[in-house]
């Protein structure tokens, strides 16, 4: 019969805008599979989410505009990175590291 359409759906659609809260994962290439569960802007992660790297590292917390902003936790090669970022680096990790515990209850609120 017919049928010899592609199939699927296309990921790279101009028309499909990423917007509100979801999951979406992507592949690079030679690298594998990412993963990103959280909220969308315009196409971009912002607001809360929680992103898996190809090597197993993970990143959750604040996004803006597609970037890490704001308080957040990361692990990367066994070790936890908290505190706070602004545009996806990572800055007084320190500070944050002696109120652990507000940090903790202030990001599950």
């Amino acid at each position: 019969g017919s049928g010899g359409g592609r199939g699927g759906h296309s990921l790279h659609s101009r028309t499909r805008r990423l917007e509100g809260a979801g999951c979406f994962e992507w592949k690079l290439p030679g690298e594998g599979l990412m993963k990103y569960e959280g909220q969308f802007l315009d196409n971009r992660k912002h607001g809360w989410g929680h992103l898996i790297w190809p090597d197993g590292s993970e990143y959750q917390g604040s996004w803006k505009e597609g970037k890490r902003h704001g308080l957040g936790e990361e692990l990367r090669n066994g070790e936890v990175y908290s505190g706070f970022w602004v545009e996806d680096r990572l800055l007084h990790s320190e500070l944050l590291e002696a109120a652990e515990e507000d940090v903790q209850i202030f990001m599950k609120a």
